[in-house]
């Protein structure tokens, strides 16, 4: 009987050991960038995640300037038109300068982009841009840039889906 108590007691011990180091262990592993894109956005399910080699393809695709300095890459693909892309780089001077080199690019290259505005959510400065008519957002935090266009989510959902983006980056 004693025996039979001391496995017990050894066998709890381990696991809760387990759990502890797990838990531990999560704490100091950086998240996947997907880890990052919500599975819904007011009603809009995320319904495809383009990986890096993906997700560089269409940028480079759709940017007229060089991509370059990326570590890491994911563009969540929502219905309703939203998706949300975002870049992870080495150093968080990296993207400040990239965030910089892109407002840049698109006051040179215009296409209704070169319109930019912003706004200061939860202290980030969200960018704003204007291609075809309608709002697109865009910021760097940390080591990520972040872009935004909200297909048909509303104006004040956008920033509640930026300001909920802001908290989980950190």
């Amino acid at each position: 009987m004693k025996d039979d108590i001391k496995k017990i007691t050894l066998l709890f011990s381990i696991i809760v050991f387990l759990a502890v180091v797990f838990w531990i262990f999560s704490l100091f592993v950086p998240k996947g960038l997907q880890s990052f894109l919500p599975s819904e956005v007011d009603g809009l399910m995320l319904h495809r995640v383009a990986g890096k080699d993906e997700s560089m393809a269409t940028t480079v695709r759709s940017h007229q300037g060089e991509i370059k300095d990326v570590d890491d890459m994911v563009i969540g693909y929502y219905d309703g038109g939203l998706s949300i892309w975002i870049t992870k780089y080495s150093e968080s001077k990296v993207v400040n300068k990239e965030t910089l080199k892109m407002i840049e690019a698109m006051k040179k290259f215009g296409e209704g982009f070169e319109k930019l505005g912003s706004v200061n959510i939860k202290g980030v400065k969200i960018y704003i841009t204007f291609p075809g008519g309608v709002k697109q957002y865009f910021w760097s935090q940390g080591k990520l840039m972040v872009y935004m266009i909200p297909g048909t989510l509303s104006e004040s959902m956008s920033r509640e889906l930026i300001s909920d983006l802001i908290n989980n980056l950190r």
